[in-house]
């Protein structure tokens, strides 16, 4: 296999007549998120118009993020249309795109068009990994787009595009804190080195002390670097090394009582999570003429992420002193390369997109067994006993995900633009167990591996300079993860995830570019989509559901009656629906709802910047998670009430900030009712398990340029 994607690799190197481009323009964003004219990276790998688009994607741009000053991922992504991050506190977070909040491999997280993981190895907590510090815009598109970044981009992905280097010298130092023992520094330095050759530099540093919640202290220190040299006038190259080292305490969920009482007594005041993750990537840009140029991507993982999980601690049998737990390491050591070429041709104004990619990674996990203590309220407070002699899991495996794929863009008439597309994937897993096949985890070794054929077809429509709209055919796959193949009693038989999806949107500008639609409605076909079952005692089952059904309408719209006034609304309405999974001949589900499925998701704001006091912003935010069941039966719902009596999730959130020339004094208010919600609910042997977010949060901070 090896040797011939080696052949593969270099018959494109040797194609250099065509051309491979990402072009990453981080100049001051100056357009409105929902603006017609703004520019996108994510879709072809490289620059286009966002009404070339038969996709449903959606910017955040620079300025919006600064003007954010988050804490938490969790304040950016939510405010995208269809996007849901459910927060389990301190940068630990999973994420929903045309999907149940839930923890499948579902998404892939991007930093300038690179995956952060290998496919296989999926994080719900991979978030943790990407430098607030670093981002310059973000871009997410939503539902299947797996013909051009592959396995795991089945629900949608997410682009985090990082700052290069300025053309003049610049140095920003900030700092905030919270109300709870929560502060954070950055430090950013860009600038030219020589009239050719740019370095950026971006760091952060975060640390929560006696919070809010019981054992949850922890650090974060990121840093990226990156160095942009033209080489000529046709050849350019670009050097990143990111680093995110992060160490916490992982107390994890609460049960009801705890959770209604807001006492926040950690059941697990042991566990922990401790990453660390690098990587870096070199990449070569030449342009061969005004119709072709080529880009070659090399880069590099290095990351392990330990831990004692709240999450894997179990009963045991007819003993109510005690209870299981493990103490595991996930590591990897990854190398891989993307090359992509794209060729623009006279004829309908053609572009052909090509491209090879080859990602290798050796995976190693093992987990050992640990004795808890059980307390008389049913949780567990102290640690009986650690067996490192017992091992639970403890194995290797190889993984090699290789593709080519392609793209052609062709404009048949002037309004009108269709987009073809295709990837197929090889993906193999090799795996040793080191294990005897009586022990716990007992899989045998074996090689096994799934190919698959991903396909697209799109097609825009522009009906006149402001309005158009797109129809889009896509299929989506996802391999299970390593974990999910090869952890516990038995090894279940896991398909890959197929998805099939159609969507049609459109957007739309009013009242001279006062009003700014965007929407999507789509409908999407599931099979084999991994169900995470959670037995009595705790432990958990991974299955394959047959069918299922995701369908919902996605939309956007902004006013700016006057220059200091905006107004944004984005939500998405939808349904996650089981077609055909059953159990046993009782346990029949055909026809419920997908747990943690909320009908409906939005979030609002309303920013004024007043002529009368330059550099003064003010914003109300408000951030909306409709009622959800809770269990496959769809008997039980989560449906506290919270602000203005909707019952999910209703928050409120007031943003202040002031800026004078290069310096900026900010406030924001988060929860400002101080409402009890939770986003996330998941069943334990302590019964249901709440994981609940901060009360009312004043986070005070200052900004300032040199």
């Amino acid at each position: 296999m090896l040797k011939q994607v080696s052949r593969i690799f270099i018959f494109f190197i040797i194609a250099h007549n065509y051309s491979f481009s990402i072009n990453y323009n981080n100049k001051p964003d100056t357009t409105k998120t929902t603006s017609l004219n703004e520019i996108i990276v994510s879709a072809n790998r490289q620059a286009t118009l966002r009404t070339e688009t038969p996709l449903a994607i959606t910017k955040l741009g620079n300025k919006q993020i600064a003007e954010t000053h988050a804490n938490l991922m969790t304040e950016l992504l939510n405010k995208i249309p269809g996007v849901v991050l459910a927060n389990f506190n301190h940068e630990q977070s999973t994420i929903a795109i045309r999907q149940p909040i839930g923890l499948n491999p579902y998404f892939l997280f991007l930093e300038d068009g690179i995956p952060i993981r290998p496919m296989g190895i999926y994080q719900n907590n991979g978030l943790i990994e990407v430098n607030m510090g670093a981002i310059d815009n973000i871009e997410v598109i939503k539902g299947p787009n797996s013909s051009l970044f592959g396995p795991e981009a089945a629900g949608g992905l997410v682009n985090f595009i990082t700052k290069k280097a300025s053309e003049k010298l610049e140095l920003g130092i900030g700092f905030q804190k919270d109300a709870f023992g929560y502060y954070q520094t950055r430090l950013n330095a860009s600038g030219k080195l020589a009239k050719n050759w740019g370095l950026s530099f971006n760091g952060m540093y975060a640390k929560q002390k006696n919070g809010w919640q019981a054992s949850s202290d922890y650090f974060k220190l990121g840093v990226n670097v990156r160095t942009d040299l033209k080489i000529s006038e046709k050849l350019s190259l670009t050097a990143v090394y990111a680093t995110n080292q992060y160490d916490a305490e992982a107390g994890g969920s609460v049960d009801s009582t705890t959770f209604k009482s807001r006492k926040y007594i950690s059941q697990a005041p042991f566990a922990y999570r401790r990453i660390d993750a690098k990587r870096a990537r070199i990449s070569l840009e030449k342009q061969w003429n005004s119709n072709n140029s080529t880009v070659f991507h090399l880069f590099g993982r290095q990351n392990a992420i330990a831990q004692f999980p709240a999450y894997s601690i179990r009963r045991i049998p007819n003993n109510p002193k005690n209870a299981h737990g493990e103490i595991n390491e996930n590591s990897f050591k990854s190398i891989g390369a993307i090359i992509q070429n794209s060729s623009q041709f006279r004829w309908k104004n053609t572009q052909l997109i090509t491209g090879l990619s080859v990602d290798y990674a050796p995976n190693k996990y093992w987990a050992y067994y640990v004795r808890l203590n059980r307390n008389s309220d049913n949780g567990v407070n102290s640690v009986n006993k650690e067996r490192p002699d017992s091992m639970l899991v403890n194995y290797q495996a190889k993984i090699l995900n290789a593709a080519i794929y392609g793209q052609v863009n062709i404009s048949i008439s002037e309004k009108i633009k269709m987009i073809v597309g295709g990837r197929f994937d090889k993906m193999d897993y090799d795996f040793d167990n080191n294990l005897k096949p009586s022990a716990f985890s007992g899989a045998p070794d074996e090689k096994n591996g799934y190919l698959r054929f991903s396909p697209k077809l799109g097609f825009t429509f522009q009906l006149d300079k402001n309005k158009g709209f797109y129809v889009n055919v896509a299929q989506g796959f996802s391999p299970p993860n390593i974990s999910q193949l090869y952890r516990g009693v038995k090894v279940p038989v896991l398909k890959a995830a197929i998805f099939n999806n159609a969507e049609i949107g459109g957007w739309a500008s009013f009242f001279e570019n006062k009003v700014n639609l965007d929407w999507a409605a789509y409908y999407m076909l599931g099979q084999n989509e991994v169900v995470r079952f959670v037995n009595t005692d705790n432990s958990v089952e991974n299955k394959s559901a047959g069918k299922t059904k995701h369908y919902g309408l996605e939309y956007a719209i902004s006013y700016a009656p006057v220059n200091s006034l905006s107004v944004r609304f984005s939500g998405s309405n939808a349904r996650h629906i089981y077609d055909q999974f059953s159990l046993s001949a009782k346990q029949i589900f055909d026809g419920n709802e997908m747990p943690i499925s909320p009908h409906f998701t939005g979030n609002a704001e309303i920013t004024y910047k007043p002529n009368w006091l330059k550099g003064l912003r003010l914003g109300l935010e408000w951030q909306r998670v409709s009622s959800f069941f809770k269990d496959n039966e769809n008997k039980t719902k989560y449906e506290d009430a919270t602000f203005l009596g909707l019952k999910g999730m209703s928050i409120l959130h007031i943003r202040a900030g002031y800026k004078y020339r290069k310096a900026e004094i900010f406030m924001n208010i988060l929860n400002a009712t101080d409402e009890l919600y939770t986003t996330y609910v998941s069943r334990s042997n302590f019964g249901n398990s709440f994981y609940p977010t901060a009360p009312r949060n004043v986070i005070t901070g200052l900004f300032f340029e040199i």
